[in-house]
C-alpha cells in the first residue's frame, strides 16, 4: 500500500517557511519531509519518475504518524529565464494544483501568503544571495514593472491563487495564512494551524522567531551584490551551484563573513530602501484591487500588514 503526504507545505517561500520546517522536524508526530522536488518545478525530472518514486520517501512513517512535505516553491514553479528565481502565474498556479490533484486527491494544502512588497524585497535578497549582480531598479524593472512582465512572473494576486486552490481541492482542505500573523499574532496562527492539522502546536507560542533565516540589510545586500560583481561568472540555478572566477570557496565564505558581521553589528535592515518611492506606488496600483479581495477573505483589515488597498 502507498504512502502518500496528508498534508501538503507548498509555500510561498520568504513566508516563514523555515520557521514552519523547523517546527515540523521536532515533532515526533509528525513524519517530515522536506523537498521531494516531486511537484516543482514543472519541468521536473523527479515528475516524471511516478508516483511509486514519490510514495517511497514515506514509507518509514509509522500508522500513527501525520505525513508532511514541505517544498516551499510548490506554488513558484517556473523560473525566471533570466534572474534565475522562482516565480509564479496563475496558469502555473493551475497546472501544479493539479498535477497534485492527481495524483493526492485527499490531500490537505497549506499556502502561507506574504504582503508583495516584502515578498518582492526577499526575491531581490535570494538573486543577490545566489550571486546575482543587478542592481534593485534594474532587477525589479525586468521582473515587475517592464510589459507587464509581473503577469508572467510574479502574479500575487493572492485571492486568485486561493480562488485556484479551491476550485481544485475541497475548501475545507485548503488553509491560507499570513506571514505577518506569525510576528503580530503568533497564537492564532499556531492555533489555526493546530486546528487544521489536529496537532497541538501551542509549545513554540513562545519560541523566538530568529530560527527562520535571517536576510541580509540594505547595507548586507549591498556588499554581496558587490562581492559578486568581482567574484561571479554565472548566478546559482536548480541545475548548479554559484559558479565563481576565484575558488566558489572563496566567495562562499567571503559573502557568509558579510552575512555575519551585518546580522551582528546591523540593527536596522532598512530594506525598504532597496525600493523607490514610485515603485511602492506601482506595486500598490497592482495589487490593490485583489488585497481588497483578499482582506474580505480573512474577514479583517490586512492593509496594516502592508497589503495595500
Amino acid at each position: 500500500m502507498q504512502k502518500l503526504p496528508n498534508f501538503l507545505h507548498i509555500g510561498l517561500s520568504k513566508a516563514a517557511s523555515t520557521w514552519i520546517q523547523n517546527i515540523f522536524r521536532k515533532e515526533k508526530e509528525l513524519f517530515f519531509v522536506y523537498k521531494t522536488n516531486f511537484f516543482f518545478p514543472l519541468s521536473s525530472k523527479n515528475y516524471e519518475k511516478g508516483i511509486e518514486w514519490y510514495s517511497d520517501h514515506f514509507k518509514n512513517a509509522s500508522k500513527k504518524q501525520i505525513i508532511i512535505e514541505s517544498q516551499e516553491h510548490i506554488i513558484l514553479p517556473i523560473i525566471h529565464p533570466e534572474l534565475k528565481c522562482a516565480c509564479t502565474n496563475l496558469k502555473s498556479v493551475e497546472l501544479i494544483a493539479n498535477r497534485i490533484k492527481k495524483y493526492i486527491p485527499d490531500i490537505k494544502i497549506i499556502l502561507i501568503v506574504r504582503n508583495q512588497v516584502d515578498m518582492l524585497l526577499s526575491r531581490y535578497t535570494q538573486y543577490v544571495l545566489q550571486g546575482g549582480k543587478l542592481g534593485p531598479s534594474s532587477f525589479f524593472d525586468k521582473l515587475v514593472f517592464k510589459n507587464d512582465s509581473w503577469v508572467k512572473n510574479v502574479d500575487y494576486r493572492y485571492s486568485i491563487i486561493i480562488d485556484i486552490l479551491y476550485s481544485v481541492f475541497d475548501k475545507s482542505n485548503v488553509l491560507i495564512l499570513l506571514q505577518e500573523d506569525l510576528k503580530h499574532n503568533r497564537k492564532r496562527f499556531l492555533d489555526d494551524l493546530s486546528k487544521y492539522l489536529q496537532h497541538d502546536l501551542s509549545p513554540y507560542y513562545d519560541k523566538d522567531k530568529k530560527s527562520a533565516n535571517v536576510a541580509p540589510s540594505y547595507w548586507g545586500i549591498q556588499l554581496i551584490r558587490f562581492l559578486n560583481i568581482l567574484l561571479v561568472k554565472h548566478i546559482e540555478t536548480i541545475e548548479s551551484k554559484t559558479q565563481t572566477k576565484a575558488p566558489y570557496k572563496v566567495w562562499l565564505f567571503l559573502k557568509n563573513i558579510i552575512r555575519i558581521l551585518d546580522n551582528f553589528l546591523i540593527r536596522k535592515k532598512q530594506k525598504r530602501k532597496l525600493l523607490k518611492h514610485d515603485q511602492v506606488e506601482r506595486i500598490r496600483q497592482i495589487f490593490s484591487s485583489d488585497n481588497k479581495k483578499l482582506s474580505k477573505l480573512f474577514g479583517k483589515k490586512i492593509n496594516k500588514y502592508c497589503y495595500y488597498y
